[in-house]
């Protein structure tokens, strides 16, 4: 009744188990990152009910090879673009090859402006945490105190 080639059935089946495959990984990220943030909120509930000074989030790691993508797609882009120019392929190859060379064009500037912007920033995010009702006066606003003060007087 059905005369399928094993061949066709392999060519159909490798994108249905590829996707079915990125799925599973992303509802595996998803929920450890669920997980992660829900421990995180724990914790930090407990450390206020106990009067503990909250803990500081763990700083993000800095890539070793913070260019490594930029280039990677500088290269394929450069890469489809000699192959239009030296093997007459198709001119989807020189459209394909321009928009990874543009986006690795963007990646690669987009470093020197983030590094920028977190070099200036950097001073900014230096808070001291202290506990919920164990803050000094000194360390309180000038604001808060004008507060007090007029609801003494009512």
């Amino acid at each position: 009744m059905f005369d399928v080639q094993p061949v066709a059935i392999i060519g159909v089946m490798i994108p249905i188990v590829a996707m079915i495959t990125g799925l599973i990984i992303v509802l595996f990220a998803m929920n450890k990152a669920h997980r992660t943030r829900e421990l995180e909120h724990k914790e930090r509930i407990y450390a206020m009910e106990q009067g503990y000074p909250l803990p500081m989030k763990s700083p993000q790691r800095k890539s070793q090879y913070p260019f490594a993508w930029p280039f990677i797609m500088m290269g394929a882009g450069l890469g489809l673009i000699l192959i239009y120019v030296f093997a007459d392929a198709d001119v989807e190859a020189i459209g394909f090859g321009l928009i990874l060379l543009f986006i690795g064009i963007g990646l690669f500037l987009s470093r020197f402006v983030g590094v920028r912007k977190n070099a200036e920033n950097d001073d900014d995010d230096v808070k001291e945490i202290v506990p919920i009702g164990r803050e000094s006066s000194s360390r309180r606003d000038p604001s808060s105190s004008k507060m007090d003060e007029t609801k003494k007087e009512e």
